[in-house]
């Protein structure tokens, strides 16, 4: 076998180990071009079939992904110009947001052969977008509204076509750091959830402040969020899967 060579004075299972690691090299670089080349930074189902997931990525791309590990043919999404730090799906699985380190949310909507492609026309508002860093953004139930937060301690909530309809800034209970997730209510989305280093609040959609169902001191929060990712995690898993300066997404079912 060409993978296998045999070298005299050294164990078998340690020419084992050797062709083992020659193969699994061979393997690497054959998949090198569909790996993110920078740390993977979320990732999401697609909501309708379930079948498929995006992942985001520090190197400024996004890539759809079968379950079982395999890329989809010329789906890899560029046009952010900075780290993706999220992304969300419509729950008709036809339209994709995505949130960077510029402040931008861009859409990008399935075409007619079912790849996702940028609408560059539909732009969010420039005034009101965020200063620094999207770390979430969100559909509604119904696919109508948009949620977004960021490092800048906004939550905005926009139309689907970019319009923006407000911000969560009541003055007084307002986020005071970095918002890291946002969350509708699943039966109608009327109202919204948010987490951040200084703890949870509760929101109408239309603006109005409920209450602050957890209030933390800063840096208590992220060990929550973990703890919270955690025990919500679904039956399928993912891995950063690392070789030199190359990350992959490894799945385990």
């Amino acid at each position: 076998n060409q993978n296998s060579v045999f070298m005299p004075g050294l164990k078998l299972e340690h020419q084992a180990i050797n062709s083992l690691q020659r193969i699994g090299h061979q393997i690497i670089q054959f998949n090198r071009w569909q790996a993110h080349t920078a740390p993977i930074t979320t990732v999401s189902f697609d909501p309708k079939k379930g079948q498929t997931i995006a992942s985001a990525s520090e190197d400024g791309s996004i890539k759809i992904w079968n379950q079982d590990g395999s890329q989809l043919p010329k789906q890899t999404l560029k046009g952010q110009g900075k780290a993706v730090w999220s992304l969300s799906i419509s729950p008709d699985g036809s339209t994709l947001i995505s949130g960077s380190r510029d402040g931008k949310i861009r859409l990008w909507s399935k075409d007619s052969t079912g790849q996702f492609k940028l609408q560059p026309d539909r732009i969010f508002d420039e005034q009101h977008r965020h200063k620094s860093n999207i770390l979430a953004v969100a559909f509604s139930p119904d696919g109508t509204v948009i949620a977004s937060s960021g490092e800048d301690a906004k939550v905005s909530l926009w139309n689907k076509d970019g319009t923006w309809l407000r911000d969560l800034d009541n003055s007084q209970d307002k986020h005071k750091d970095a918002v890291y997730s946002v969350s509708f209510s699943p039966s109608n989305g009327s109202e919204l959830v948010t987490a951040g280093k200084d703890g949870i609040k509760l929101w109408k959609i239309d603006g109005t402040f409920v209450k602050n169902i957890l209030q933390t001191t800063t840096g208590a929060m992220e060990l929550l969020i973990v703890l919270m990712a955690l025990t919500l995690l679904p039956v399928i898993q993912m891995e950063q899967l690392s070789y030199g300066n190359q990350t992959a997404l490894g799945l385990k079912i």
